[in-house]
């Protein structure tokens, strides 16, 4: 399973560990550990990303600020 733009743009704008949890259950059909998505939130939240970064996310890059993207499955 790969994230789509749109998909890795909802997953930032979770405020919480648990409605990333959720939205990862429900929209990728994934279970995410709360860690991973503390984690997660933590460096979203730490630094601002660029649509530049989206974009380099979409088109296969995966840094730092998308350690979840790795959300297991990978970001396309």
């Amino acid at each position: 399973m790969q994230l789509t733009k749109e998909q890795f743009v909802k997953a930032c704008e979770c405020k919480t560990a648990e409605e990333l949890i959720a939205f990862a259950k429900n929209e990728l059909k994934i279970d995410l550990p709360k860690e991973e998505a503390e984690k997660f939130l933590a460096q979203v939240t730490d630094q601002a990303l660029t649509l530049d970064d989206v974009d380099n996310v979409a088109g296969g890059l995966c840094g730092a600020a998308i350690s979840i993207a790795c959300l297991g499955p990978g970001v396309a």
